[in-house]
């Protein structure tokens, strides 16, 4: 992925978009997206800075993750977790959600929802929360453009222009609880 932006929220987002020397993305005025945020030493130099403007790094929930997933501006394509070397049974069920549940249409299919929500409750039973979602959305053109969703608030995209309807449509899923 060419881009990775790491989401703050809070009042005075905007301001601080002006502040931070890597620069970034601006999605609202309460949403950002930072360039060079969460490498090495930037890591701790962030958290100052944020303190000091009293905001805060993005970090979803399971329950935002999915909500991600079923955004419209969103087709989910892949669910993964830390773990790697599953359980055959474990397995069975990310194949199944990954070839029977994700993919388009399922926005409009109640009945892969729910499959989609059991799914990944059972696996998250055994393997903790999902690291990341992966899917698409539309680009510039009608081009389907690769996104990918970390638990951890960093939004990692291909192209520029910045998929910002998507990047607004996240900003709405995002909670008081999401940020850290």
């Amino acid at each position: 992925m060419n881009y990775s932006i790491q989401l703050v929220t809070g009042r005075d987002a905007a301001f601080f978009l002006t502040e931070w020397e890597a620069g970034g993305v601006e999605i609202d005025e309460t949403l950002v997206g930072l360039f060079n945020a969460a490498h090495g030493s930037n890591e701790r130099v962030l958290a100052e800075r944020l303190s000091y403007f009293d905001l805060a790094v993005v970090r979803f929930s399971l329950a935002e993750l999915l909500k991600i997933g079923l955004l419209p501006e969103w087709v989910w394509k892949r669910v993964r977790w830390q773990r790697v070397n599953s359980s055959p049974s474990v397995a069975r069920l990310k194949d199944a959600l990954e070839r029977e549940v994700l993919g388009p249409g399922l926005l409009q299919a109640k009945e892969r929802q729910i499959r989609l929500l059991k799914l990944v409750q059972a696996i998250n039973r055994v393997e903790g929360l999902p690291t990341r979602i992966d899917g698409e959305v539309e680009g510039l053109a009608g081009r389907t453009e690769r996104v990918v969703v970390f638990r951890s608030g960093v939004v990692a995209y291909d192209r520029t222009p910045h998929p910002l309807p998507f990047l607004r449509a996240l900003g709405r899923v995002i909670t008081l609880h999401s940020s850290a």
